[in-house]
């Protein structure tokens, strides 16, 4: 896979390639961390983007799949999730100043779930104040 291609893959190409040996979920991860590096100045689309926890992640996902481990279709799939969602380690603000940057002591439930499915969390987009727009 090249460079170029990888972002406009579906999550089940992804997974398919990722299943298959052909894609990194280490890759993966190097690529959009990349991509994201070099778009979100412009676009102020992620916040935080926490990239050693998501490389340590996407290693363990990897490590996981070599030794036999599958978790699903969607292990080792990169995922964003907005600001108003928990992740532990990682500021909270859901938009608003107002919340500062409280730092998350636990995952949302959801964020465990999708971890349980072998996700590998990429980081938190913005959103607008409390995600009422």
């Amino acid at each position: 896979m090249n460079d170029s291609s990888m972002p406009w893959l579906s999550v089940s190409e992804l997974s398919d390639q990722i299943h298959a040996g052909a894609l990194s979920p280490v890759e993966l991860m190097e690529q959009l961390l990349a991509r994201v590096d070099s778009l979100n100045g412009n676009l102020n689309a992620f916040r935080p983007l926490d990239a050693d926890r998501s490389l340590a992640a996407a290693r363990a996902a990897e490590i996981a799949l070599r030794a036999g481990e599958d978790w699903g279709p969607l292990h080792g799939i990169p995922l964003a999730v907005k600001d108003i969602i928990d992740i532990k380690g990682l500021p909270t603000t859901a938009g608003a100043r107002s919340l500062g940057n409280a730092i998350a002591g636990s995952d949302a439930t959801v964020v465990l779930k999708l971890r349980r499915a072998g996700m590998v969390i990429l980081g938190k987009t913005q959103t607008v104040k409390f995600a009422m727009g």
